[in-house]
């Protein structure tokens, strides 16, 4: 019911009523809901971009690595001859599981490059850790947990 105060000649509303056709502003639960989709589409969309193929120049950069065969790939250091054993007696292999790509690692220096320099550069051009990762679906999956979660003001741990 709106009711006229005569004398300033305003019409007023009782408090809580809201006449039919007016626009209402989005409560903080549909904020949170626009921002918590929007979020989720970002980090998926960066998830999925994040698991593509290497160029050399990229993963190459220092030149330590040279070329030996074909197909799969194969990398030994550079100054390291490509007639030289590559056993796993002599070294160690690292297999990038993304484009297939190979690099042996061998048991004493090249070129004034040790060992455990080799093995950091090989872990980081062929994208290997020690420890498992998410693949896409579970990080769909723990991604729209987390989001319902956050609606609902729900805490859930970690995936291990």
């Amino acid at each position: 019911m709106i009711t006229h105060d005569l004398l300033s000649g305003v019409a007023r509303l009782p408090a809580g009523n809201v006449l039919p056709g007016t626009v209402r502003i989005p409560s903080c639960t549909s904020l949170a809901f626009i921002r918590g989709w929007c979020l989720l589409l970002a980090a998926l969309l960066c998830a999925s971009c994040s698991t593509g193929k290497k160029p050399d120049a990229d993963w190459n950069s220092l030149h330590l690595w040279q070329q030996v065969a074909t197909p799969p790939p194969t990398y030994v250091p550079t100054g390291y001859g490509a007639d030289r054993p590559r056993t796993d007696r002599d070294g160690t292999w690292f297999t990038d599981q993304r484009d297939g790509k190979r690099l042996f690692v061998p048991k004493q220096a090249v070129r004034g490059w040790e060992p455990g320099v080799l093995t950091g550069e090989a872990k980081k051009a062929t994208g290997f850790d020690s420890r498992r990762r998410l693949t896409a679906g579970e990080k769909i999956w723990w991604g729209t947990l987390f989001f319902l979660g956050g609606l609902a003001h729900v805490q859930v741990p970690p995936p291990d």
